[in-house]
This record gives C-alpha cells, sequence and structure tokens, in this order.
C-alpha cells in the first residue's frame, strides 16, 4: 500500500540530535500509512551509523538518500521530494523535532475534508541549544494572529514569516506543479521554504492550527540569525530578491516593491557602522537622502552618523 505521507527528514552532521527527529516521527499515531524518507547530504560526524541503525530496525517504513559529497540542503530536498510517494509532504530538519504524537492524523484528516486548502500548519516551542531554555508556543508568545485562507499578500508582506517548516503539511501535487528547485538553488535564496509557501498559498488555502507540533534548535548561527555583517547582509539582499520575483511572478502591485525597498534600508540601517562595503553605504546614505523616512530615535541616529561619514 502506497503511504500518504513522506515525512521527509533532512540531515547534515546532527549526530546529536537526528536520534530525537527520528524518534519523534516513528510515534505518531495515524490510520494511515506514512513512509520515512532520510536525507544524509554526507554527514562525516557519525550520523550516517545513526541512520543505519534505524533502517535495520524498520526497513519497510525508512529508507535513506544518500549523497556521495555534500550538495546543500535544497538539492538533498529536491531528491527527497522526487523520491517521495505520498499523497502529502511534512519536513523535519534532523535537528528539530516534533511534540504532538497526532500531528500527522490531525492534519492530514483536515487536508482529506477540505479540497481547498492545500497546506496546514502549526505553533512552534524554540529551543535555544547553548543556554537550554525553551520558549514555548512562539506565535502565541508573540501574540501574533496567524492569517488564515488565501494568504499570499500577507505571507508575501508580513515579517516575521509566521509559518514554521517543522510544523506543516502539504500536497505534494502543488509542489510537483508550481514549485522551482532549479531557480530557487541559481537564486541562491536562503528562505527556500518561504519560496514554496509562496507557490502553495497561491494556488491554494493555508489553514493554521492553533497548537504546537514542532520543536525548533536554534543554534548559534544560521542565515538569518548571524552576527557575521557580510552574511546578514546577503541574507538581505536575497530576501528582497526573492520578493521582488513573486510580485512580478504572479503580477501583485509594483508599488509593493518600493516598500520592500523601504524595510531593505531600514533592516541595514542598524549595521551601518560595521557595514565595510563602502558602494553599499553610498547607496544607504543616498537612498536615505532621496527618501524621508519616519524612523525612530535609535534609527534616526545612526542616519545621522551615516551621513557625516565620507566614503574615498
Amino acid at each position: 500500500m502506497d503511504p500518504i505521507v513522506s515525512v521527509l527528514i533532512l540531515t547534515y552532521n546532527h549526530k546529536k540530535f537526528i536520534n530525537q527527529a527520528i524518534q519523534s516521527v516513528l510515534t505518531q499515531s495515524t490510520n494511515f500509512p506514512f513512509e520515512i524518507l532520510i536525507g544524509d547530504d554526507c554527514s562525516t560526524d557519525g550520523t550516517c551509523e545513526i541512520v543505519n541503525s534505524y533502517l535495520e530496525k524498520y526497513p519497510d517504513l525508512i529508507k535513506a538518500i544518500r549523497t556521495d559529497e555534500n550538495i546543500g540542503a535544497l538539492l538533498n530536498e529536491k531528491q527527497l521530494v522526487k523520491a517521495a510517494r505520498g499523497k502529502y509532504i511534512s519536513f523535519l530538519e534532523g535537528d528539530d523535532f516534533w511534540t504532538q504524537p497526532l500531528k500527522l492524523q490531525k492534519q492530514v484528516d483536515f487536508l482529506e475534508n477540505n479540497e481547498e486548502y492545500g497546506m496546514v500548519h502549526g505553533d512552534v516551542n524554540h529551543f535555544f541549544e547553548f543556554s537550554g531554555k525553551t520558549i514555548k508556543q512562539i506565535n502565541k508568545k508573540m501574540n501574533f494572529e496567524v492569517p488564515e485562507g488565501f494568504i499570499f499578500d500577507k505571507l508575501l508582506c508580513l515579517e516575521p514569516f509566521f509559518i514554521k517548516t517543522a510544523t506543516t503539511c502539504f500536497r505534494k501535487d502543488l509542489i510537483d506543479i508550481y514549485f522551482d528547485y532549479d531557480l530557487v538553488i541559481e537564486k541562491k535564496w536562503p528562505l527556500s521554504d518561504l519560496a514554496l509557501w509562496m507557490d502553495i498559498s497561491f494556488h491554494s488555502k493555508v489553514h493554521y492550527m492553533d497548537e504546537v507540533f514542532a520543536t525548533y534548535r536554534l543554534l548559534n548561527e544560521s542565515s538569518s540569525r548571524t552576527k557575521d555583517v557580510d552574511l546578514k547582509l546577503k541574507y538581505y539582499e536575497k530576501l528582497l530578491d526573492l520578493k521582488f520575483h513573486y510580485v512580478d511572478k504572479y503580477h501583485r502591485d509594483e508599488k509593493l516593491k518600493t516598500e520592500f525597498r523601504k524595510q531593505y534600508f531600514r533592516n541595514l540601517l542598524p549595521m551601518s557602522r560595521k557595514i565595510k562595503d563602502k558602494e553599499k553605504l553610498k547607496e544607504l546614505k543616498k537612498y536615505f537622502s532621496e527618501n524621508p523616512n519616519r524612523l525612530n530615535r535609535k534609527e534616526n541616529i545612526l542616519l545621522y552618523l551615516l551621513k557625516i561619514r565620507t566614503f574615498s
């Protein structure tokens, strides 16, 4: 019998965490079959041996797809999606884990009974690896009202991004038809999952379940949480490029680009004293000279310091 859900676990050097991730999927209670596909991107820390132990115990349930060299998360994910046999897909990174044993059952029940919806998702806990601190129910903690239905425009405009990858379950045919992995890989967008949610949310409704489905492990560094100014600068540039792409792709109001550029430069302003790229600093200075913005006190101080600086 073909699986109803393909659970795709992406892992690279997750020896400390992969056991908890796999176990959290094995504890799922469902009245339908599902499969677990583990994409090990040439781990070198012993992750492979742990995965092998599960393959021996669950040969009919778990399959590993390995690479001979490190190919990166997106190509790894693309391979898993291609191999998936389920009607639905759920993602799980190898350093995260599910916390709700009825996650798949609840989500599939909803999707089976609501054909106009292409995806469901929920709330998440944040676990800070180096401090051991857990913040529960992030959306609720932030008093964030998660939009439902046709959410494309809100997803495009709102920050922080409110769809947590580890909590999702969506129809596989939506990714097969509408999502272009090769484009995302070429563009090197850091938020590839956001690009996927954009395509899904334009073509179907999205439902939010107000309960915690997963714990997201926050490590010291990531593309969006890095202390490296150059990496953070590249992150914001790629995010702007992603948003511009979806404005064009789905023929949204061109005025949105003006708003996105405004947000981009405001994101750069707190970094201005550490940015070494003189051309980027000139661009930042020129933008605020030509586009007066309502800024808070700290931003106004930073803007003043930027304006009195000279760049040879």
